[in-house]
């Protein structure tokens, strides 16, 4: 047997793991603000008018709205210089309002309308009729499509150049939450190895990840179930069991 993997009882692992994140300072709506207020000054510097953020994780790190993404477009417009707007289905309106970690207005499209043409129209409002406007990398084409149809006179350019660059820094407490995320994330792997027996079954070694990042204090809301692959031991070859022709 490898070591550390088997020949744990799973209950007795999930009681023995302690919470890990008791006196952590988690990512609140001041860091958020910062986080806004850099992706605009990157924007004006790049010369881009407006950064349209999709249902993704870089909505949830500039916003800290966490909505999963969908055939609609629910998104997030953050002008160079001006206010974030929250765009939403109107029958996910109230539930939005909910969600929201920082305030803002949101403009809603009906189901028999074209989000792309509000899109369009939030950045008019915003007084942005032309220039270039800066797409989260992962918005799905058909929500792209949509925008560059409705709004022929905007540029719209690959957003990577604001996204991608504001998340690549991080504060000390940033480094210090992955740092205690990383740890959390061993400590599960190492524990989930130490419960595996011969049979074991997918869903079971699933539910003990989640368990036991329960246990850890760890928030698996939403974050669906984790990924298990197991392989039946291969069988030894020998001699007299290669086949011959």
């Amino acid at each position: 047997m490898v070591h550390g993997v088997g020949g744990a009882n799973a209950q007795e692992v999930l009681a023995g793991l302690k919470v890990m994140t008791d006196g952590l300072e988690m990512i609140g709506p001041d860091d958020l603000r910062a986080r806004l207020a850099l992706a605009q000054a990157m924007m004006r510097a790049q010369g881009i008018a407006a950064l349209y953020l999709d249902a993704t994780v870089n909505q949830r790190y500039f916003t800290g709205l966490n909505i999963g993404a969908s055939e609609r477009l629910h998104g997030a417009l953050l002008p160079a210089a001006g206010d974030l707007v929250y765009l939403s289905p109107a029958f996910e309106g109230p539930k939005t309002e909910t969600m929201l970690k920082l305030p803002g207005r949101i403009a809603l499209w009906q189901e028999h309308e074209d989000p792309g043409a509000l899109v369009v129209a939030e950045l008019a409002r915003a007084g942005i009729a032309s220039g270039r406007v800066a797409v989260d990398p992962q918005t799905p084409f058909f929500t792209l499509d949509a925008m560059q149809k409705a709004g022929p006179a905007l540029e719209f350019v690959n957003g990577a150049g604001v996204t991608a660059a504001c998340r690549s820094l991080k504060s000390e407490r940033e480094i210090a939450l992955m740092q205690r995320a990383s740890d959390m994330a061993i400590l599960v792997h190492k524990s989930a190895a130490s419960i595996l027996y011969e049979g074991i079954s997918t869903t079971e070694v699933q539910e003990f990840i989640l368990a036991a990042y329960g246990r850890l204090g760890g928030d698996v809301t939403g974050s669906g179930l984790p990924i298990v692959l197991l392989a039946r031991r291969p069988p030894i070859l020998t001699a007299s069991t290669i086949p011959r022709r």
